[in-house]
């Protein structure tokens, strides 16, 4: 099914308790998309203040059991 999410760019600043699971999670984006974007490295250490920058883009979050093949069919 084709349910991606359209995000506009824009920018959050880090709050505690945040990490960039989370804000990737809230704000529809990947976490992939979210490093590149803001040049991190894994583990992806954040500061409380920090600016994320979002970037804009369709996301497709891939639910179990769903292939590449069927994500590709379905848009």
């Amino acid at each position: 099914v084709a349910d991606a999410v359209e995000v506009a760019a824009s920018t959050v600043t880090v709050a505690p308790g945040d990490t960039l699971a989370r804000i990737a999670k809230r704000s529809g984006t990947g976490i992939g998309a979210l490093a590149a974007e803001n040049d991190l490295s894994p583990p992806y250490r954040l500061e409380i203040g920090d600016r994320i920058r979002i970037p804009a883009g369709r996301y497709h979050r891939v639910k179990p059991g769903e292939t590449g093949i069927a994500i590709a069919r379905a848009y």
